[in-house]
């Protein structure tokens, strides 16, 4: 990300309430064209309710909304023509969209508690790792097609709130 793309979002996050209305939780940068998907959210009675907001750059051209029944808590952009949009939710469950469709095409639900983070490997695209408030960190196959997550590391103490991939190779997180 770039300088360029931290200021973006501060002047996003600085105008939120103007902007949009809603409490603005995650934003994401899309790896192959100027799109930006904003995760909000808005407490309507007891429950709130998620929305992922696809705008470009310049913020004037809403490009479509991706409606949630479930708080969003983070997002991350697939690589490919295909747009995938990764959102994790504090339903326990992540959601992937075909964002060039505006379509809801499944769910990962491993998870016991609330997800809080997602990280697509940028080396290996059909990788995601997540995690959550049950503790833990899942590690998922995005060509798969299980629902459920390849491998679990349960031994985190606490609430998992970010995951990211950290070596060149982008095996190591």
């Amino acid at each position: 990300q770039s300088t360029w793309g931290t200021w973006f979002a501060l002047a996003i996050m600085s105008t939120s309430s103007h902007r949009f209305a809603r409490n603005v939780d995650a934003i994401a940068f899309a790896p192959s064209d100027n799109s930006v998907a904003i995760v909000t959210s808005n407490l309507t009675g007891e429950y709130w309710d998620g929305e992922i907001q696809v705008l470009s750059s310049d913020l004037k051209m809403a490009k479509h909304s991706l409606p949630c029944h479930a708080s969003m808590t983070d997002v991350a952009w697939g690589q490919g023509k295909d747009k995938l949009l990764v959102g994790a939710s504090d339903d326990g469950q992540i959601y992937l969209w075909n964002a060039a469709q505006n379509e809801l095409t499944g769910s990962l639900n491993d998870h016991d508690d609330a997800v809080h983070c997602v990280a697509i490997s940028s080396a290996q695209p059909s990788l995601l790792l997540s995690g959550s408030a049950d503790c833990s960190i899942k590690l998922w196959s995005l060509t798969s097609e299980s629902s459920h997550a390849q491998k679990t590391f349960s031994s985190h103490s606490d609430i998992v709130y970010d995951v990211d991939w950290i070596d060149a190779n982008e095996q190591t997180f």
